[in-house]
């Protein structure tokens, strides 16, 4: 992945406001936030660990902020958890849920929760990596790679706030860029990992 942006919301704007035409952009905010949840939601691109700590004998703890998919977790020695189903936690959890073990082996996420098994007596420290969801358009997360992409989006997000998709050849123009550099972006993500 490229560097991190060097983009601010102001420059993204400045941009859209110059390929659009428009003056200015009420609402700029909440359509660059749009795009920015919309791009991480497609694909990992923005990956991030977290520590969490599961109190003594407890068996959940909140999934972190904006986290798209849990990829693994790891205890205070290294060692993964299983991830397993929420119905399979909630087997085990039945049938095999004593206290007084040292950590927990396998983890489920349900509904922004991660649940361990077996509990442990003790309080524990996890690392949680993940795909995140970014969605802060003070402080943009993703790379130079997608300064392009956030602009195009917007840029087309603008024209279809006025109602002007359809009535603009621009906006379908924006759109298919958007769409197209969010493709080659995948392709070449998808190459890097084969």
């Amino acid at each position: 992945m490229a560097a991190p942006s060097t983009l601010s919301k102001t420059a993204i704007q400045t941009e859209v406001l110059r390929r659009t035409g428009r003056s200015s952009i009420p609402n700029h905010d909440i359509l660059l936030k749009g795009i920015m949840v919309e791009v991480s939601s497609l694909w990992p691109f923005l990956q991030a660990s977290e520590s969490l700590t599961v109190s003594a004998n407890d068996r959940t703890v909140s999934a972190p902020d904006s986290y798209r998919k849990i990829d693994g977790i790891v205890d205070a020695n290294g060692d993964a958890l299983k991830q397993i189903s929420f119905q399979h936690y909630l087997n085990y959890r039945t049938h095999d849920d004593t206290a007084g073990t040292i950590g927990s082996k396998r983890f489920a996420v349900h509904e922004d929760t991660i649940y361990v098994h077996p509990r442990s007596s003790n309080q524990q420290t996890l690392t949680a990596y993940f795909s995140k969801i970014a969605n802060e358009v003070d402080n943009i997360e993703l790379s130079s790679d997608f300064d392009e992409i956030l602009i195009e989006g917007v840029c087309y997000k603008v024209y279809e706030s006025l109602g002007l998709v359809g009535e603009v050849p621009a906006a379908e123009h924006h759109l298919n860029n958007y769409k197209m550099l969010i493709q080659a972006l995948q392709n070449k993500e998808q190459d890097r990992a084969e």
